[in-house]
């Protein structure tokens, strides 16, 4: 079936008002996926009736939630309200997906600036295996299911609880570091203004990979961090098959947190600065 022959519909602002409409027929599952949500989104769950699904695809990145791009209040109370939330790093994409028969894949955050006040513009299809193409497309983490990351309530609240210690900035790579194991020029960086209670908001294998990210550098290998972390594994009673693949379940974590990031040749770069790094400096 070509697009021409499917059911088709532009979808403009208010994209609220089409999906209130359009959740009025929900009787199975709505499964969204947005970097950044809001009110807007809370408004629309509560349109859902009791016993059906949501399932959230969000990004936790901590530096939308301190400058407002995304509200981890709206985010905490959804996660009361029984939806599943999933993250996944480096997520732009924003689609709206209402039982098997309505989909809406729109330039759209489930925000209140994005659903009512943006001028944004999507399409909508009733086409069936449209749909479930979407829908497996979403909850397959979009090519790559071991990148979901689930997102518990205790997970929401120890983010919520630390955002106050956080500050936005933008740091730029100096020419020097600008190699081939680095692409990137210039990226949102987030300094800890105290290190140590920010850290133990977290707890368990989070708790000890931050500890050891203290005392990288702004370029590192999971290696570094292995011996940097095996000692205080020890202390902290952690039992572990492989080190370094718990390690990389948390830099994961820490990857959807906008805490750190991947680079080429198994290296990580930090995106946080902690001040006590510079407490010896004159």
């Amino acid at each position: 079936m070509t697009p021409s022959e499917m059911a088709l519909e532009v979808v403009t602002t208010p994209t609220e008002n089409w999906l209130s409409e359009a959740l009025k027929t929900c009787n199975s599952h709505f499964i969204v996926s947005s970097p950044c949500v809001g009110e807007a989104l809370l408004r629309l769950a509560k349109l859902i009736p009791a016993g059906t699904s949501f399932t959230l695809i969000t990004s936790i990145n901590l530096y939308n939630f301190r400058v407002g791009a995304s509200n981890i209040n709206s985010l905490y109370e959804l996660g009361e309200m029984g939806v599943r939330v999933l993250s996944i790093d480096h997520l732009y994409a924003r689609i709206f997906i209402i039982d098997d028969t309505k989909a809406l894949v729109t330039s759209a955050n489930a925000t209140s600036k994005g659903l009512n006040k943006n001028i944004e513009c999507g399409v909508a299809t009733t086409d069936s295996e449209c749909v479930k193409e979407l829908s497996e497309l979403v909850l397959g983490g979009f090519g790559d299911e071991n990148s979901l990351l689930e997102v518990s309530l205790d997970d929401l609240n120890d983010i919520k609880k630390s955002l106050p210690l956080l500050q936005g900035t933008i740091s730029t790579v100096n020419d020097s570091l600008q190699d081939a194991a680095y692409d990137s020029i210039s990226k949102h960086m987030l300094e800890v203004t105290d290190p140590n209670e920010f850290i133990n908001f977290y707890s368990g294998w989070l708790h000890l990979t931050l500890n050891g990210i203290l005392d990288m550098k702004e370029f590192f290998t999971l290696q570094e961090l292995c011996v940097v972390s095996e000692e205080a594994r020890k202390k902290a009673f952690l039992s572990t098959d492989s080190l370094e693949d718990d390690l990389k379940k948390q830099l994961q974590r820490l990857g959807d947190m906008g805490l750190i990031e991947p680079v080429r040749n198994d290296k990580y770069r930090k995106l946080v600065t902690f001040q006590r790094e510079f407490s010896n400096v004159p």
